[in-house]
């Protein structure tokens, strides 16, 4: 696992995080899944496919994030399987990928049903249908919601649905295949009054992430939202690794995140002055001062790159 995934994957094992996303995405921001109300799931879906020579075979698959709530909307009870799948780069065959995962977590609830009467002690009657299923006509599955989360600057321009990763030059013919749609959370689709919705400094590491490519707009959040200048260390980090940034962060619980970006910055434009100059001295036809003059560097710095050569 790359430095990425892990700190994305720790970050969103968060509840409180976790509960966030899915607010945001399925109720528009609205409180309706309590953190407190999620319940860690095996991430591992097993499915039992059989090949050319009618042996099973089992295939494991690791969902990144797995987790079963009992979410009150409109005094209603809504229990759900949610998942979610962290994306460093885009995933040109995301849909399949999905598909299987939630497949996946239909047939091991099929398979649980069905573990669930053998064990049992009830004498209903039942019929063939459903004693060779062993899923019974008053049993209902959990829906599942796989949520993908692309973190990165980019637009997303992988296929969103099964039916795009087609090549068929009848169309007509895909209205008898069953579609599958990923659900994707980008910052490069999100807008402003998108980050206001969320509970957490996940919105900050979300905002922060779509114009992390763009220094004047990035400033501007920096400048117009004081909270970068107090954020928990965890979405600090987060920022840092995932715009793969060289910030450095001084000890403690809380970051200025404007002030690591200045610094960065700073450390970079000293990087390249330095370099010009050193460029400027090689060519031997400006003096000292001048050449402080042109990089704004101090003059003590310029006559320390000037010395080993004056030797």
């Amino acid at each position: 696992m790359g430095k990425i995934d892990a700190k994305t994957y720790e970050y969103m094992s968060d509840n409180a995080h976790f509960a966030d996303i899915f607010n945001y995405f399925l109720y528009n921001g609205k409180k309706v899944i309590d953190p407190d109300k999620l319940k860690e799931m095996d991430s591992r879906e097993l499915s039992m496919p059989y090949g050319d020579d009618n042996v099973a075979d089992t295939i494991q698959k690791y969902r990144d994030v797995l987790k079963y709530v009992c979410a009150m909307y409109d005094e209603n009870a809504a229990y759900l399987i949610l998942g979610i799948e962290n994306q460093a780069e885009e995933h040109f065959a995301m849909p399949v990928k999905n598909m299987v995962y939630d497949a996946a977590q239909y047939d091991k609830q099929v398979k649980r049903a069905a573990s669930s009467h053998r064990k049992s002690d009830e004498t209903k009657e039942i019929n063939n249908g459903e004693f060779l299923s062993g899923f019974y006509k008053d049993d209902k599955l959990l829906p599942v919601i796989t949520l993908v989360m692309y973190w990165s600057a980019d637009e997303w321009t992988a296929p969103m649905t099964l039916h795009e990763m087609f090549s068929v030059n009848d169309k007509s013919i895909l209205k008898f295949v069953p579609d599958y749609k990923i659900n994707l959370v980008a910052p490069y689709n999100m807008s402003d009054d998108d980050f206001e919705k969320f509970e957490t400094t996940l919105a900050k590491a979300l905002k922060f992430i779509k114009y992390s490519k763009d220094d004047e707009a990035l400033q501007k959040v920096l400048d117009s939202d004081k909270v970068y200048e107090n954020i928990d260390r965890e979405t600090a980090e987060l920022i840092r690794d995932v715009t793969n940034s060289e910030m450095e962060f001084e000890e403690g619980q809380v970051i200025n995140v404007c002030l690591a970006e200045q610094n960065m910055k700073k450390k970079a434009a000293d990087a390249k002055a330095i370099e010009i100059a050193k460029a400027l001295l090689a060519l031997g036809k400006n003096t000292v001062e001048d050449i402080a003059e042109t990089t704004k560097l101090p003059l003590d710095v310029i006559k320390g790159l000037a010395e080993p050569k004056m030797q």
